[in-house]
């Protein structure tokens, strides 16, 4: 790429906007670095929506790993089942098992592992 430097202009709602320049004035970044380096980052992954995709799956697994430290907390404390849709109770372990695929944390993979392990 051309280290040539090209302005642009785009159009931001200006409380977004404010909100964005305290954020990198408090991480000591000029917001066109930080734009930049988004836009690189684009590029490396050759897709804007694959990007969006990801990062909006961030939150999902955020909510994910939330639901694995509430459910490991019932399976420590001796509550095996919890309520699901109706009157039908669900199993702790079974939910744990399958979190086991999808978290993205190793930490809290591990620490699952261990508390299944020592309930067999």
């Amino acid at each position: 790429m051309s280290s040539l430097k090209r302005q642009t202009g785009i159009w931001v709602d200006a409380t977004v906007w404010e909100a964005y320049r305290d954020l990198c004035r408090r991480e000591k970044l000029r917001p066109a670095e930080a734009i930049e380096g988004f836009v690189r980052f684009v590029l490396e992954n050759g897709s804007v929506l694959r990007v969006l995709n990801w990062l909006g799956s961030m939150r999902r697994v955020e909510g994910l790993e939330a639901y694995a430290r509430v459910l490991l907390d019932h399976y420590r404390s001796g509550q095996y089942w919890i309520e699901g849709d109706g009157e039908s109770e669900i199993s702790v372990k079974a939910h744990l098992l399958e979190l086991l695929k999808q978290l993205p944390n190793a930490e809290t993979r591990f620490e699952i592992e261990e508390a299944l392990k020592k309930r067999k």
